[in-house]
């Protein structure tokens, strides 16, 4: 199998393709690696992976990943060139945050057979303007075997140390960093033992935003910011030596960071909206209330009459402070998120679930048929397994979370057995939809032989 992506690239583009191809190494397919060079973005030879194995023999030989987003696609395809696309089954990795999908990306879809994305959210986003299929797949994460004991840049502060990370160039508005100072500063006066590192990258692209960051954080003696960039180890020990990591973002297409943080068993407190839902709740998470608001000019490239979050600094800052002083709940909890990033995003069972559609695609293929739609019984599957959307903003605040936690318990008898009753009919939807499927090709194959006898 062919991948394309930014190997090599210092951004959240760059590490999806990377750990795509870890997620596939784990499944034992073999890989061979193109590596494109982003315009006007730092590289860093460390990230890159060394070229796998030609996919000659291969089963998935015939397919192409191309992992860059929607609005860099047409530009990309013109620079790898026929190669890569003739007589393969083309798949495009996009990330996408918000939950407008602007139209004028509607061009990509021209180059690619289907696309995949990582989250619900990116998925239902990406869908309305699709003229391919749109699926989700589990956003593959790990981090380096020996992360759990990567030294931490030094100079860093003593105390709880609370870690917020964000570039620039990924839109400041955003990732909302000033929320997070706000936060924190509403949470500890000056010398109460908690500390916060906001590590930024690339300041110089927006240096208005970085004077207000600046500004903010020169306000409160207990901030600090680290804003040169670190290496993959120095990065993996600015996380270890995190004590929570918090992320008051207005949207996320997947949420790395709080991946990674999960990964590493560090309680963390996220706004409860957008991608990072797919892998964070209530038992995992301290999740924060929000309410959405458009978009607005001047965030390109996402498209003002869109929607984000506005999250709840209040109940942030209450959070962070019980972080703070509840260290053995917290902990509790950051183990939970632990176990559940690795059970269900890990590079095995992303891996897996990569394997199961390049599977089904290969059959497709092997019967002639050049696209495998999507079936109602694949949409209705999905729905099954992915469960209802987690509530936003409580109107009621804790109150009402505590009374609906109360319901969904007593009703939660009734939940399993409908739960039930949904399998076992998507069962026989399958198994009937996969008769259909052998009569029909038993049909052919009797077609073709009369058709042979005759001649």
């Amino acid at each position: 199998m062919q991948v394309a992506g930014y190997f090599k690239g210092v951004m959240g583009t760059g590490e999806h393709g990377r750990q795509l191809v870890a997620a596939l190494r784990a499944q034992g397919i073999r890989v061979d690696l193109t590596t494109i060079h982003p315009d006007g973005s730092p590289e860093d030879d460390e990230l890159s992976h060394q070229p796998g194995e030609a996919a000659t023999g291969d089963p998935f030989a015939g397919f192409s990943l191309l992992c860059v987003n929607a609005d860099m696609v047409p530009q990309v395809a013109s620079q790898l060139g026929n190669w890569f696309f003739a007589d393969h089954y083309t798949i495009g990795f996009w990330a996408w945050e918000v939950s407008s999908f602007p139209n004028r990306f509607a061009s990509a879809f021209d180059h690619v057979d289907e696309v995949w994305v990582g989250s619900r959210h990116v998925r239902d986003a990406v869908s309305r303007i699709a003229t391919r299929p749109v699926l989700a797949i589990p956003q593959p994460v790990s981090l380096a075997s020996d992360a759990g004991e990567a030294m931490p840049p030094g100079g860093l502060p003593d105390g709880f140390r609370f870690l917020f990370a964000f570039d620039y160039l990924s839109v400041f508005e955003r990732k909302n960093p000033l929320a997070t100072i706000e936060a924190f500063t509403r949470a500890f006066p000056p010398g109460s033992g908690a500390t916060l590192i906001v590590k930024s990258l690339n300041d110089d692209h927006d240096p208005a935003a970085h004077e207000r960051v600046r500004a903010a954080a020169a306000a409160h003696q207990d901030i600090h910011l680290l804003e040169r960039r670190l290496s993959p180890s120095e990065r993996d020990g600015l996380m270890r030596a995190a004590d929570c990591y918090v992320s008051l973002h207005r949207a996320e297409g997947f949420g790395y960071t709080l991946a990674e943080s999960m990964w590493l068993g560090k309680p963390v407190i996220a706004t409860g909206y957008s991608g990072n839902v797919d892998f964070m709740n209530r038992e995992n998470s301290y999740l924060v209330d929000y309410r959405l608001v458009p978009v607005g000019p001047g965030h390109g490239p996402y498209p003002p009459e869109g929607e984000w979050a506005q999250p709840d600094i209040e109940q942030a800052s209450g959070l962070m402070r019980h972080v703070f002083e509840h260290r053995e709940e917290a902990s509790d909890r950051g183990a939970r998120a632990a176990s559940d990033i690795r059970r269900t995003h890990g590079p095995d069972a992303a891996g897996q679930a990569i394997r199961d559609r390049l599977e089904l695609l290969a059959r497709a293929r092997s019967r002639g048929a050049s696209h495998r739609l999507p079936t109602p019984t694949d949409r209705i599957s999905d729905l099954i397994h992915s469960g209802p959307v987690p509530p936003g903003r409580s109107r009621f605040g804790a109150p009402q979370r505590a009374a609906r936690r109360a319901l969904l318990r007593l009703l939660k008898p009734v939940t399993v057995h409908q739960g039930l009753v949904d399998q076992e009919l998507l069962n026989a939807l399958e198994a009937l939809r996969a008769r259909v499927q052998t009569l029909e090709d038993e049909r052919r194959s009797e077609i073709t032989s009369q058709r042979s006898g005759r001649s």
